[in-house]
């Protein structure tokens, strides 16, 4: 009973896929498409990471780096700037561990902004745009 089961369950299968429909992808090297005038892929355009080569996050990991350079080819986007920094100088949310406090992300940008900017902006003579 149990190779008759077997043998069911076989065609079964066999047959299912035989009624699936095959795809059909025509090919013509005569073409040349273009959106707004651009037939190519630009890979340092699209193909980033947001990231930055001198980041910790690749100690240890120079393989997977060298790879995603050059056998991927992956550019470096942008970096998010000073905020991962800034990210690490405040308090975690005790109601949400894993998350930045917000009373404490407040506090810290009043200084960043009072502190660093206000007085290095007035030194240079300009005035803080916030």
């Amino acid at each position: 009973m149990k190779v008759i089961s077997s043998l069911l369950i076989a065609f079964a299968c066999t047959a299912s896929c035989n009624l699936v429909a095959q795809p059909e992808v025509s090919v013509n090297l005569n073409v040349k498409r273009s959106i707004d005038g651009l037939s190519t892929f630009d890979r340092s355009k699209y193909i980033v990471m947001h990231s930055m080569l001198t980041t910790t996050d690749w100690k240890g990991e120079e393989d997977k780096l060298d790879y995603l350079l050059n056998d991927l080819d992956v550019y470096f986007g942008r970096d998010n700037g000073s905020m991962p920094y800034y990210a690490t100088q405040v308090e975690q949310n005790s109601n949400n561990l894993g998350y930045a406090s917000p009373e404490s992300i407040a506090a810290y940008g009043k200084t960043a902004r009072e502190d660093y900017y206000g007085k290095t902006l007035s030194k240079l003579q300009m005035k803080p745009t916030y």
